[in-house]
């Protein structure tokens, strides 16, 4: 079978205009670098503000029961130390869980950009190195809230899979470690390990992937291997012109 591949704009207001009810698996990761204003926005208050309508944008495309994975990291402050706790700020930020969203929050899963080797102790205890030694992300896992769907738990998923123990193990636990590819995904893009589980975990041969923020086109290029349709968004002409050969789109 082959699969729909597409590459478009993101665009603010409509986002995209794929059909409602089409979706299955959303990898929302937007590039934040809001401590420099290098990205989309020039402030913190313009990422939660677009995060929130490209949430509820993609919440109007999502099938019954599909799945949000929301991720986002921590960064620090220019010219400081302070780190700025931008993935909690965004949960609130943006209602996820009351009436004023379409999204519950079922699971969580914090992405550690480091090894399992790399810890500190302290007392005795062995506790994970801070964040300036072993940077993390989190990842919201959001479930459309209506119609409520039964789905199996992560841990019934993974236990059916042709993984390996030890990553069957990582996959079921709340904490996954795996290291950083390059300066990029240490700094806020997507590692291809990390979005081979979510798709996985989140959705099935044939279902559709969507990715709203698409850098690297990593969403793309692991989709097209796990043979998931999929349609990823940069965010102007040039951007959408480099994924396009990095996916080999015409």
């Amino acid at each position: 079978m082959q699969h729909s591949c597409s590459v478009g704009i993101l665009r603010k207001g409509t986002v995209c205009d794929l059909p409602q009810n089409s979706v299955s698996l959303s990898i929302v990761s937007p590039p934040q670098n809001t401590a420099t204003g290098t990205a989309m926005w020039n402030s913190e208050i313009g990422l939660l503000k677009f995060v929130g309508q490209v949430l509820e944008k993609t919440a109007f495309i999502t099938k019954p029961g599909g799945i949000c994975c929301l991720v986002l990291s921590y960064e620090f402050e220019c010219g400081s130390e302070r780190l700025i706790p931008t993935p909690v700020r965004v949960l609130k930020s943006t209602h996820i869980g009351s009436n004023k969203s379409s999204w519950i929050l079922i699971d969580e899963i914090i992405w550690v950009k480091g090894t399992k080797e790399k810890k500190i102790k302290h007392d005795e205890v062995e506790m994970v190195a801070n964040f300036k030694d072993i940077p993390f992300s989190q990842i919201f896992v959001l479930e459309k809230k209506e119609p409520i769907v039964e789905r199996a738990s992560r841990q019934e998923v993974v236990s059916k899979m042709h993984e390996s123990d030890a990553v069957k193990d990582e996959m079921c636990d709340v904490i996954w470690y795996v290291q950083p590819s390059s300066e990029n995904v240490l700094h806020g893009s997507i590692h291809n390990e990390i979005v081979r589980r979510l798709e996985l975990i989140y959705s099935k041969k044939d279902d559709l992937v969507f990715e709203p923020f698409s850098v690297d086109g990593v969403v793309g290029t692991v989709s097209k291997t796990l043979k998931r349709n999929f349609v990823c968004l940069a965010t102007g002409n040039n951007e959408a012109k480099k994924l396009k050969n990095i996916l080999s789109i015409p």
